[in-house]
């Protein structure tokens, strides 16, 4: 419960942030066009824009996105498959539209391949998008339950 707690208050705050990125920018395009502070690059931009929103947009899906695990600095070996276990969820960004995965996703060891099944759809969208993804992972289990007192390290790329 406290990782999905902890899931949607990181995704709120993505949404957010975004939004107010987006308030931001055009109040200074405001302020700007009242002003007439426009350069040389900003005429440039402007033209682009138009051109852009003459464009039709579209409907964009990302569906089963599996990404390789790399355990840094851990030997599989030496430790139970259940010794080492993840939770990881996805938060996928694109403009102001911010979507998580859904269910978190275990990852252990024995992990080899991540596999996020969320289906995440992208409401018009113009044909300049940039999608960012990001993982988020926290440890389940607890490390002091092993005989052995060394620390592990490791990273999901």
């Amino acid at each position: 419960q406290r990782l999905e707690a902890a899931k949607k208050i990181l995704t709120s705050n993505s949404r957010t942030l975004a939004l107010m990125t987006a308030l931001q920018q055009e109040h200074v395009k405001k302020v700007e066009d009242a002003h007439g502070l426009i350069d040389l690059k900003d005429k440039e931009e402007i033209m682009h824009k138009e051109i852009m929103d003459s464009v039709s947009l579209a409907d964009v899906s990302l569906s089963n996105i599996m990404i390789p695990v790399k355990w840094c600095k851990i030997e599989p070996a030496k430790y139970k498959a259940d010794c080492l276990k993840y939770q990881l969820f996805c938060l996928m960004r694109c403009g102001t539209q911010v979507m998580d995965s859904g269910a978190l996703v275990s990852v252990d060891l024995t992990t080899e391949t991540v596999i996020i099944d969320h289906t995440f759809t992208l409401k018009d969208i113009g044909p300049d998008f940039v999608i960012d993804l990001e993982f988020y992972y926290t440890q389940t289990e607890d490390l002091t339950k092993q005989k052995k007192k060394k620390v592990c390290y490791s990273e999901v790329h």
